[in-house]
């Protein structure tokens, strides 16, 4: 069946899950932050709150937080002592400045999440400032993702993903 073949190369196989690691740039960052909080081109009001993912259940701000915690697993790799990932790579390409302050940024973002008070479309509505410095800090972490680390690892850039200049 189709999608089932092995990968021809490490490098397939990276471009592969660099990928699935957009998922960070393109769902969590511009459709879970930014549409509803009125910076993305499909809210025309200052904030769009019914843009928020789980609406009836409020578990947005959670979601949110998972999703990161996926992406930090992927970025540090798993929390075994053998565990690589992108971190690793960076580092033994000699970018270990870069690896760092990736990791910092990512925290940044996850502190900044943690940081919104409330479910998100009452942060929204109360002050929306909260999940803009939110959707500011995952933006961070997403431009040296998709720059420096994409240059430096020589990674594929998914379709998706290509000619997106924020």
């Amino acid at each position: 069946t189709e999608g089932t073949e092995p990968l021809e190369s490490i490098d397939e196989s990276l471009d592969q899950i660099f990928a699935g690691f957009f998922y960070v740039d393109k769902v969590v960052k511009d459709l879970k932050l930014a549409r509803p909080a009125g910076i993305g081109p499909e809210c025309s009001e200052e904030i769009c709150p019914e843009y928020v993912e789980t609406p009836f259940a409020r578990f947005g701000k959670e979601a949110l937080l998972a999703n990161l915690a996926a992406a930090k697993l992927i970025f540090l790799g798993a929390e075994q002592e053998d565990g690589m990932g992108f971190k690793d790579l960076l580092i033994a390409e000699g970018a270990e400045g870069l690896a760092n302050d990736m990791t910092t940024k990512l925290e940044g973002a996850i502190a900044a999440v943690t940081a919104i008070e409330g479910d998100l479309a009452a942060a929204l509505n109360a002050d929306a400032d909260q999940v803009r410095n939110a959707h500011a800090a995952l933006r961070e972490f997403t431009d040296d993702m998709k720059g420096e680390m994409v240059t430096i690892l020589s990674l594929r850039v998914p379709q998706e993903g290509a000619g997106d200049n924020d």
